[in-house]
């Protein structure tokens, strides 16, 4: 007698997905999902698009564009994401999340990086099925903040945290029950891994000739390019650093093109976020220089930082009281290590953010300097803190991504 075939029991479904507004919540979705394909588990989704995500884009590539409208989203973001303003794109998101969950009916879980998208899934049920949401947060706590208590919904999310600070907030001091803090996710994961030849068939050769160059990144809605030219005019002046951007937008690449190479002087530039990252990764350890966002590119530091590779970092001023909560965290990493913290931004705006720092503890000229773009040189780049020096004060270990997520598919997140 013939033994009737067992079929293997299917795979649970993770449906992954995030709103295409910047850079950082798709490059940590890429990131996470290949991980995870690589650990034998089964990735599906989709991104939502229309009408509502084209104008959150384009109010995100808005702000971005000056720095004057960045400070000011800065000062009010927590109120405009609770503000009626909202509510159109949330509804969006809402019925994204509703087709996801009736045309896949084996997905029982959500994964995003993305907050809004996140707490909304949390909302959305048919016939009483609802998914379980995980959260990622390439931000060092996301859209939550240690200065409010957290909503229902944030409540009913499955957070993965790379930041221990934020970590024993969000648990201690929120009491939220679903929280794993894991090792940082690689960005670098989401993209090929391009060799030095043909990074330097793109154009970087200076990464591997010069010792005296700066990597800057801005976010994915691009950034102020008279602000940043300033600074790339300053550093070439001052300390004969050249500069490689990765401006975000196209708009704002025309416009320092115009403003830095109209000075008759070429500028290395690329929308590329693949060769962003393997840039960053050829990078020459304890001399070369990366300015950059307070944003996922905080975890970022941390991560070359793991792979013994610590550079020297500058930061741009946050846009969004999430990177605000993210510089803060550096900072706090920073200054437990003796390291001081710069932040290039405009004279008119320092005392707005020596009010914040001052409030989160810090000290002036001890913990952070804030430098104008027109007098920022090679000495105001710091050495990113060390990873090791940093986990070895405790005692608590990190999860792998694949064993915080096999917990939770387990029940025990």
């Amino acid at each position: 007698m013939i033994r009737a075939l067992q079929k293997e029991p299917e795979k649970v479904q993770i449906y992954s997905t995030t709103p295409e507004i910047g850079w950082g919540n798709r490059v940590e979705r890429l990131a996470i999902n290949k991980i995870l394909k690589d650990a034998g588990f089964d990735i599906i989704g989709e991104n939502p698009a229309g009408f509502w995500i084209d104008i959150a884009r384009r109010v995100h590539t808005s702000s971005s564009q000056n720095v004057d409208e960045a400070i000011e989203y800065t000062k009010n973001s927590a109120q405009l994401r609770d503000s009626i303003k909202t509510k159109p794109f949330i509804s969006s998101l809402e019925r994204f999340i509703k087709n996801a969950l009736k045309n896949n009916p084996r997905a029982h879980f959500f994964l995003t990086p993305q907050n809004m998208m996140g707490e909304a899934a949390t909302r959305v049920s048919i016939n009483g099925r609802k998914f379980t949401v995980i959260m990622v947060l390439p931000d060092a706590m996301g859209k939550l903040s240690p200065y409010r208590k957290p909503t229902e919904a944030q409540r009913n999310i499955n957070y993965l945290v790379w930041n221990r600070n934020a970590y024993e907030i969000m648990k201690s001091e929120h009491g939220l029950e679903y929280v794993q803090l894991i090792y940082p996710v690689d960005p670098q994961k989401g993209f090929q891994e391009l060799s030095t030849h043909k990074l330097k068939e793109l154009g970087f050769t200076e990464i591997f000739e010069q010792e005296n160059v700066c990597v800057i990144k801005l976010s994915g809605g691009g950034g102020d390019a008279h602000f940043i030219s300033a600074i790339i005019e300053s550093l070439w002046n001052k300390s004969k650093v050249r500069s490689i951007v990765f401006p975000g937008q196209q708009v704002t690449q025309n416009k320092i093109i115009d403003k830095v190479e109209g000075n008759s002087r070429k500028i290395v530039k690329s929308l590329d976020e693949e060769a962003y990252y393997n840039v960053t990764a050829h990078m020459q350890p304890d001399s070369q220089m990366v300015l950059l966002q307070p944003s996922e590119q905080v975890k970022y530091m941390f991560v070359r930082s793991m792979h013994g590779q610590r550079l020297r970092v500058a930061w741009l001023p946050p846009k969004g009281d999430q990177e605000k909560i993210s510089l803060i965290n550096y900072i706090l990493i920073a200054s437990k290590q003796g390291i001081i913290s710069t932040i290039c931004l405009p004279q008119k705006h320092h005392d707005y953010l020596h009010g914040e720092l001052k409030h989160a503890g810090f000290i002036q000229g001890i913990d952070y300097q804030l430098i104008e773009p027109e007098n920022i040189k090679k000495e105001h780049f710091t050495l990113a803190p060390s990873w090791e020096i940093d986990e070895s004060r405790y005692s608590e270990p990190r999860l792998s991504v694949e064993q915080a997520i096999r917990n939770i598919l387990a029940g025990r997140g």
